[in-house]
């Protein structure tokens, strides 16, 4: 053993080199993907947030949750349509992020989307705009609805 050693230190050491180089660097990539993906929730959750602060300025948005409204007696307003538009958009950009493996879809946000685009108003807005997204939304969210 002690002969083969004197031989082939050098190997040795460079192959113990080589294997905790890599595991160096794949726990750092690990440790990095991690970061990126809570910082993308982070972003994600920000966004939300700001779409509905929106509501603070513009109170009458909240009209939007109301499940008792009649679109034919009371249309959607410019302002509603806006508004469901960004969070259609919004929408979006999640189960684009969740399609391409980004970020995990939240707890509990399915049901969550599901609700809303049951609203009159959203489904509404949905209907009426659907064709302009991506067909992987389209599909999301109608799937959503079926159920």
């Amino acid at each position: 053993m002690l002969l083969w050693l004197e031989e082939n230190w050098f190997m040795l050491v460079q192959t113990v080199g080589i294997v905790a180089s890599l595991s160096y660097t794949g726990r750092s990539l690990f440790k990095d993907a991690r970061i990126r993906a809570l910082q993308y929730r982070l972003e994600l959750t920000r966004q939300h947030r700001e779409i509905w602060l929106s509501t603070l300025t513009s109170p009458s948005l909240l009209k939007v949750l109301d499940g008792s409204r009649d679109i034919e007696k009371k249309p959607v307003t410019a302002e509603e349509q806006v508004f469901i538009n960004l969070i259609i958009q919004h929408v979006s950009t999640i189960v684009q992020a969740n399609e391409d493996k980004i970020v995990d879809m939240p707890e509990g946000i399915r049901e969550d989307i599901r609700a809303f685009f049951s609203l009159p108003i959203p489904n509404s807005v949905w209907l009426v705009t659907k064709s302009f997204r991506d067909q992987e939304v389209i599909d999301y969210v109608d799937n959503l609805l079926l159920s």
